[in-house]
């Protein structure tokens, strides 16, 4: 899938923040945001410029990136050759300067937090006219689905404790009619695992295959997979996306349903699922040790858009600079490619 992000930026920004505006060469667009966008001192920051090139293409709208703040639109912005796009808004330090918190004033002293964000992208590969429309989101903490005994607990850390904006701006000819393109589907879970990772996989047809494979009782599955070719048929037969032998912490899980890729991928691995499984469920995989029993409890699910039995696994981190802020994420990306092997990511930990 080709990636149309022209431009990706994260960083932090305070609560309070004025003066936002995107420059080029010939012009500065304002973007209205006059009042306090979080209840949160400090705010993870991303800002995302993305070309739109046609009414196929997936957005992001709030089901992704949060609430909507504001949005505005501006119409026949001019591009010239070798330009540039210059993103500036202003933090109101004034507010954390008396804050008791250390972790505030550790970041005011070693600059992750600046009285100006500025973020500058040269020879940017547009030119004629334009629309440009610029969103800004905030997105609430998240909230684990399941959480394990392994991990570090939730919520202790000051950086787990913040939220995120995102200014979204989406430029295209005005021969597109944003409004037809569809919305990216909410797929992405969030929760604590085990050494045990997860496994994702469509409950009734997995189950189906187990009992047909082993019969119905109790069993103990990570035994069998370690001792049997159990595994192995499961992946040649599509069933099953697993990975285990990871570091205990707390991951996101999302299926690359759209063409912005958020970070830089450390690890990946391939997998083959039924081209008509278009969900799954994602279940720690701790549940193989008591098989069937998470067969009676609700999972959450991740949507697979598109054709193909091929499946990619990423695993990517963003670090921050607040303490010890490391946010991995695992990224499934599905495609019509033929699968040659069945490689899973088995004991990798990202630190």
């Amino acid at each position: 899938m080709k990636n149309t992000t022209l431009w990706l930026e994260q960083g932090y920004c305070s609560s309070n923040i004025k003066d936002a505006q995107l420059q080029t060469k010939s012009l500065a667009l304002e973007i209205p945001i006059n009042d306090t966008i979080s209840e949160y001192d400090i705010c993870r920051f991303k800002l995302i410029f993305e070309e739109v090139k046609n009414e196929k293409q997936l957005l992001l709208d709030s089901t992704i990136l949060g609430e909507k703040i504001t949005e505005i639109m501006y119409k026949n912005v001019s591009f010239f050759e070798q330009d540039f796009v210059c993103y500036t808004h202003e933090n109101n330090l004034e507010l954390l300067k008396n804050s008791e918190n250390e972790t505030i004033q550790q970041a005011l002293r070693d600059g992750v937090l600046l009285k100006k964000n500025s973020y500058r992208k040269d020879c940017i590969e547009l030119y004629g006219e334009y629309d440009i429309k610029i969103q800004v989101f905030r997105q609430g903490l998240n909230k684990p689905e399941f959480l394990s005994s392994e991990s570090p607990q939730f919520l202790t850390d000051y950086e787990q404790k913040i939220e995120t904006i995102f200014v979204y701006v989406l430029i295209f000819k005005n021969s597109i009619d944003i409004k037809k393109n569809n919305k990216v589907a909410n797929s992405s879970v969030y929760g604590s695992l085990g050494n045990l990772g997860f496994f994702m996989v469509d409950l009734k047809l997995f189950s189906e295959f187990i009992r047909n494979e082993v019969g119905n009782g109790p069993m103990n599955l990570v035994d069998l997979f370690t001792t049997t070719d159990l595994v192995d048929k499961c992946f040649e037969e599509g069933m099953l996306i697993i990975t285990w032998g990871i570091k205990p912490w707390h991951y996101y899980i999302q299926a690359m349903n759209s063409s912005i890729i958020f970070d830089e991928c450390i690890v990946s691995g391939t997998y083959k699922i039924k081209n008509e499984i278009k969900e799954l469920s994602v279940i720690p995989g701790d549940e193989l040790l008591t098989w069937p029993a998470c067969l009676g409890k609700k999972w959450p699910i991740i949507k697979l858009e598109g054709t193909g039995e091929k499946i990619d696994l990423s695993l990517c981190t963003w670090s921050g600079a607040l303490g010890n802020e490391i946010i991995p994420m695992y990224i499934l990306q599905r495609s019509e490619e033929k699968v040659e092997n069945i490689q899973p990511i088995i004991n990798y930990s990202f630190f």
